[in-house]
């Protein structure tokens, strides 16, 4: 099967060999793109540069999720390197919002700052940004947004299009990694694994500079080098897989859940060289995401919306975790959903996420409430909203005539078919050879055919299968439908082919993701 496979997959990528070649090709640092390829990097670094040479007083000011997580500490560690101790500031979800604000502005000016490097914010933020300049603070900004019609007076803006470096979207990460390299005349690898985690956890697409960037961290990655990296990823292999499902995770657990400035810890975590304070504070993080995890796993789903062809349900729940309670019941059931939660200093506002399956578009159902709607972005797939309570009521009901219109895309998956004796070491190598996968790139689906329900096994607590093919091969699925495997007798199941490693021996899982009645049975 496994040269079979392997031209299997190029025809599901619609790679040649020679794509594919380029794509697995040895990489090392000197392949990472000249950071001057970003129009004003020359010039934000001698702004830097002279910061350092006079004595200058820097902060940087960055966001609450893993990417601006990421980008202020690369920039915050790049002046640690230069023997520069600089300020910086990660704003609360819940106290402050998403990026710089005109109060934090004044702040700055107060505290006499000479130079503010905003990251992961302020391609929008005009007023702060022009109170800044008017006080003869110098500002950077390091953003990766969509801007606007017009751009803010900053002295310098480093960003992917508006620097002209690419056409190809890319994470505020990469883009204050690329800086660090810049400042410091030098690639560091541990700059570099944190720009590629920034990569991951915005999902941009891996293609380019992205991928090669994501591959490089896989490639440099070395145990007990980093310690920050290797308490994130507990004892999973480094890699695309333990990047997204796990580090990044633990990471945006903070912000969505703490409703305080501990957030700022964060930085603290991944930029200092003391082992106790490291240790210390990731007992925060992992407890932090314990309780996300026990919030996401236990929240009790309002069975009335569940079963309307659109769910709109309001949670008394953390605004950050409206987003991934949205994601669970789009992925479970399969119909536009929207989560809203109360807004933190006042109960008449509604703030929330929509997620919706092929077919749909968010921005343009969300376009026709906006009669209803304070606020709302995203894309396609996703996107936020804030209303008043009072508009709950009608907005449910012209979501639910705006969609009751669309007609859903009838979802073709592309697979590729393979033999229940197809899921072993080989074959998964194979296949991740061409990683790393992601938006853009994901990991190839694969079709087990007209399979027996009476050979699959059920779990203890009978939520999930789990069925040994081999000594170490399974096949696994969680939170199941029970009574569709019961009545009926062959199923059609979608999945990927992972690695992963029990009792330090390496096993290869099947995890289902989809799954459909064999209508030839």
């Amino acid at each position: 099967m496994e040269e079979a496979l392997f031209y299997k997959l190029l025809d599901y990528y619609h790679i040649s060999l020679e794509e594919y070649d380029y794509l697995t090709r040895p990489l090392t640092v000197n392949d990472i793109k000249d950071p001057y390829l970003f129009k004003g990097m020359d010039e934000a670094i001698k702004i830097c540069q002279d910061a350092i040479k006079n004595n200058k007083k820097i902060m940087v000011y960055g966001d609450y999720d893993c990417d601006g997580i990421m980008s202020c500490s690369i920039i915050v560690k790049t002046f640690q390197m230069l023997n520069k101790n600089i300020g910086y500031y990660i704003p609360s979800r819940y106290i402050d919002g998403y990026g710089i604000t005109l109060e934090k502005a004044r702040l700055i000016v107060e505290k006499k700052y000479d130079l503010v490097i905003l990251c992961d914010n302020g391609i929008v933020a005009f007023e702060p940004i022009n109170y800044l300049k008017e006080n003869n603070v110098q500002v950077i900004v390091i953003d990766h947004h969509q801007q606007g019609d017009i751009l803010p007076k900053a002295d310098v803006i480093i960003h992917p299009f508006i620097s002209n470096f690419s056409s190809i979207a890319t994470s505020a990460g990469f883009c204050s990694f690329m800086f660090s390299y810049a400042l410091l005349n030098k690639v560091d690898e541990y700059l570099l694994i944190l720009g590629a985690l920034s990569i991951i956890s915005d999902m941009m697409p891996l293609k380019d500079f992205n991928r090669d960037l994501v591959r490089l961290a896989s490639l440099i990655y070395q145990p007990n080098k980093f310690l920050q990296i290797d308490l994130l990823k507990e004892n999973d292999e480094f890699d695309y897989m333990s990047m997204s499902m796990k580090m990044a995770p633990k990471i945006n657990a903070v912000g969505r859940l703490l409703k305080t400035t501990k957030i700022n810890e964060l930085v603290k975590f991944l930029t200092s060289n003391d082992k106790s304070i490291i240790l210390k504070i990731y007992k925060d993080i992992d407890s932090c995401n314990e309780n996300r995890k026990f919030i996401a796993s236990n929240i009790q789903l309002n069975m009335d919306d569940i079963n309307q062809d659109i769910i709109i349900s309001i949670y008394d729940i953390e605004e950050g975790m409206v987003g991934l309670i949205a994601n669970k019941i789009l992925s479970t059931y399969q119909k536009p959903t929207i989560i809203l939660t109360y807004d933190t200093h006042d109960k008449n506002i509604l703030r929330g996420s929509m997620r919706v399956p092929q077919g749909y578009d968010v921005i343009n159902i969300l376009k026709q409430c906006d009669d209803l709607l304070d606020n709302y972005g995203g894309h396609p797939f996703a996107g936020g909203l804030t209303l008043k309570k009072e508009n709950f009521e009608k907005l449910k009901e012209k979501i639910f005539s705006i969609c009751q219109n669309i007609l859903p895309q009838e979802e073709k998956i592309n697979a590729i078919t393979i033999n229940v004796n197809d899921i072993n070491l080989s074959n998964c190598l194979l296949i991740n050879s061409f990683a790393p996968f992601g938006e853009g790139f994901k990991a190839p689906i694969l079709k087990l055919e007209n399979i027996k329900t009476s050979f699959l096994k059920l779990s203890k607590n009978q939520k999930h299968i789990i069925t040994k093919t081999s000594l170490t091969s399974q096949i696994v699925c969680f939170n199941i439908d029970k009574d569709f495997f019961l009545n009926n007798n062959y199923v059609d199941l979608y999945g990927t082919m992972h690695l992963y490693k029990y009792h330090n021996v390496t096993n290869v899982q099947f995890l289902i993701n989809k799954y459909f009645l064999n209508h030839e049975e």
